[in-house]
């Protein structure tokens, strides 16, 4: 069973998110989990291409911890958590994704059900991969 997430960006964010692996679950009233797990999954929504990029996977937070204002019940929705470290190795891109996956078109909980995880990861593995540019 894996624990995931879906952080948003936008098209002028998605590559700072990624050089500086610090992302957000923005938007009004979103709820969030206060920590983050080890091992569990993120998936970047770039909502302006409607596009998700993953997995990533949670490998800890860094020495200095989860900046705060980061993670509150309402976001600020151009801020960054810095706090949380990600790696990964072979990500993909699944466009029209929120036709694919209408709950994400309303985001109010960042945290994912296991069966979204699971619809969220064989889509992404038939879907071409991401390419940074």
């Amino acid at each position: 069973m894996y624990v995931g997430h879906v952080f948003l960006c936008d098209a002028s964010s998605v590559m700072d998110c990624m050089r500086r692996k610090s992302f957000t679950c923005t938007g009004d009233n979103v709820k969030v989990v206060s920590e983050m797990e080890v091992g569990s999954l993120i998936f970047l929504l770039n909502v302006d291409s409607n596009s998700l990029v993953g997995p990533f996977t949670v490998t800890g937070s860094s020495g200095v911890g989860v900046e705060p204002g980061g993670w509150r019940e309402v976001i600020n929705p151009h801020g960054t958590n810095a706090g949380i470290n990600v790696e990964w190795e072979d990500l993909h891109e699944l466009k029209d994704a929120q036709e694919m996956f209408p709950f994400l078109k309303d985001i109010n909980v960042c945290k994912l059900s296991d069966i979204q995880i699971q619809g969220l990861m064989i889509a992404l593995k038939e879907a071409p991969s991401f390419k940074m540019k």
